[in-house]
């Protein structure tokens, strides 16, 4: 055995472990969900039927509820980017400061999006609970009544208060992703643009900002893929409602495979969600390295 033969073995040894997971976590699944999405199994009998096309033509031209889910799970998503990203970076610009007691304050708001997404959302479903929850509470005792609200009851509430409860969550998650991106630009710039007498909004706008711009590709890419794909806190909050209000694509496909025993149209639904989420992040991504690229 030559070098180059025994080079290409090791190659296989180290890669196969990850490339066995990565197959049957991930490659078989997709290839999996495609196929049964063209058929009318019902995730029971062992009989399935090729259909072909039929769920998608189904699902696109008569299912409203499928185009309603569709834009709560894009507002949903698009929300929780911008505003998780625009607190988290508010919070990394703070806690990047030298003060007294900087280090537990980080730990504050990290801890957070340590916790199970599932513990945060029925804690946060007492919290606004519309008659003993400690918000509403709250507001009685100090006389805002006006506040006080069905949070998750009222249908024009209740998808923006999950989206609240997900950025308090992680915004945590996004500051020390933000923290690690400041400790790499070099404290020269910042002293050489003080001595020219630049200011902070300067600072920011032509130094920090753009340095910046491997976090950002980071932090945009893991909170708009995340989000595109929610189930545990709208299903334990509101269970997608009330009514439709707060259905997305994920509880939508939840509830035609699992409630209404239809796996081949909850398949196609499937492969419409990773299509929708692969296209948004190769778009989002194709912009964000050119940006990184152009500085």
């Amino acid at each position: 055995m030559n070098k180059y033969s025994g080079d290409r073995v090791y190659w296989i040894i180290f890669i196969a472990p990850a490339l066995l997971i990565v197959s049957l976590f991930f490659i078989i699944p997709v290839i999996g969900g495609f196929i049964y999405s063209l058929t009318d199994w019902n995730g029971l009998d062992k009989t399935i039927n090729f259909i072909g096309l039929e769920n998608y033509k189904n699902l696109i031209l008569n299912n409203k509820r499928f185009y309603s889910a569709l834009t709560h799970t894009l507002i949903f998503s698009f929300s929780i980017t911008i505003l998780q990203n625009c607190f988290g970076l508010i919070l990394a610009l703070v806690m990047d400061k030298n003060f007294k007691g900087r280090n537990f304050f980080r730990a504050v708001y990290y801890l957070p999006s340590v916790l199970s997404a599932l513990v945060v959302s029925y804690a946060w479903s007492f919290i606004l609970n519309p008659t003993m929850g400690a918000l509403n509470v709250l507001f009685k005792k100090i006389g805002l009544n006006f506040l006080v609200q069905d949070w998750l009851g009222d249908a024009k509430l209740a998808l923006f208060s999950i989206i609240f409860v997900v950025v308090w969550q992680y915004a945590g998650y996004s500051m020390v992703i933000y923290i690690a991106g400041l400790q790499n630009i070099p404290l020269e710039m910042y002293e050489a643009s003080s001595i020219d007498g630049v200011n902070a909004w300067q600072k920011f706008r032509y130094i920090t900002f753009p340095l910046l711009a491997p976090a950002f590709t980071i932090n945009i890419l893991l909170t708009m893929i995340s989000t595109l794909k929610t189930f545990d806190h709208i299903f334990v909050m509101t269970k997608g409602g009330p009514g439709y209000a707060t259905e997305v694509i994920s509880t939508l496909l939840y509830r035609e495979s699992f409630t209404n025993n239809n796996m081949g149209y909850g398949s196609a639904i499937s492969v419409i969600l990773f299509a929708l989420i692969t296209s948004v992040s190769l778009i989002t991504l194709k912009y964000l390295r050119r940006r990184e690229t152009a500085i």
